[in-house]
């Protein structure tokens, strides 16, 4: 998760606990004994689901930002923009997905894409999850090795067609061919 997001539960958590112990020392637990007990289910209840809120928002986005678009030698993605492809797009991809550093910045579409028809991209692949080994002898020729790789190829010309899923590297690439 970002700073922002475990600032922002720090935060809730710290309020909750100095709200809880402000209603005890003023003794607003002897007024109405079971009010208490209600507002603080309720409280704790609000931070967890804001609390999983953020998380789930967070998993989208960075699903977004794993989302590459392929075109005839072009690779374009949201935060690392346009990428040539030098010998694959498969390896074009994982380079792209291997640096993302999930920040907010998103880059501009390819000049390329203003010029040409609405078909300009291909395919659209999206990974829902992406890690990689971090072993440095699992690197060959400047990529890792894929630990896991999951999501779906979908066509850009044809909205109403179905994605096709793929649940690693070995069916993306087969898929991309």
């Amino acid at each position: 998760m970002r700073k922002s997001n475990i600032l922002i539960i720090a935060i809730a958590v710290v309020a909750s606990v100095f709200f809880l112990w402000l209603w005890y020392y003023l003794q607003f637990n002897l007024v109405d004994n079971p009010l208490d007990l209600v507002l603080t289910i309720v409280w704790w209840a609000i931070v967890i689901i804001v609390c999983v809120v953020i998380h789930k928002v967070e998993q989208k986005r960075r699903i977004r930002l794993r989302t590459c678009f392929v075109a005839p030698g072009l690779v374009y993605n949201p935060a690392a923009g346009s990428v040539s492809i030098q010998s694959s797009s498969i390896d074009t991809i994982q380079g792209i997905l291997e640096n993302l550093d999930y920040d907010f910045d998103i880059a501009d579409q390819p000049d390329a894409a203003e010029s040409r028809p609405a078909s300009f991209y291909q395919l659209i692949v999206r990974s829902q999850e992406f890690q990689v080994n971090s072993d440095s002898e699992a690197q060959a020729n400047g990529l890792h090795a894929v630990k896991e790789w999951q999501g779906e190829v979908a066509v850009a010309g044809n909205p109403n067609a179905a994605a096709k899923k793929f649940s690693n590297r070995e069916e993306l690439a087969a898929l991309l061919a």
